[in-house]
């Protein structure tokens, strides 16, 4: 049972790899079938003229990263404010048998 485990643990790395090289080139691929020379201009602020394909490999990767952030402290605010739920129920349960116990 133990080999049937580490040889899934195994092929999911190398499927995890592979992945991950198939991205690279496919990005290496797009980056050099758009050798296009652009500047970006953002209100008073520009870049330096780059390609275009590594633009849009730059911005995709921002996008990912601020959406990854974002989802990420939504998941954490939502699990402190069920902290604070469940303190205030234990809390009013507490005041709720004190009452009980003292009637």
């Amino acid at each position: 049972m133990e080999g049937r485990c580490a040889m899934r643990q195994a092929l999911k790395k190398l499927f995890g790899i592979l992945f991950f090289l198939g991205l690279l080139s496919m990005g290496w691929f797009f980056v050099q079938a758009n050798q296009e020379r652009v500047q970006l201009y953002f209100w008073s602020w520009r870049t330096h003229e780059i390609s275009l394909g590594f633009l849009v490999i730059i911005s995709l990767v921002l996008g990912i990263l601020v959406s990854a952030f974002l989802f990420a402290s939504l998941i954490v605010a939502s699990r402190l404010e069920a902290q604070r739920f469940k303190r205030e129920n234990e809390a009013m349960r507490r005041i709720a048998e004190g009452s009980v116990k003292a009637s």
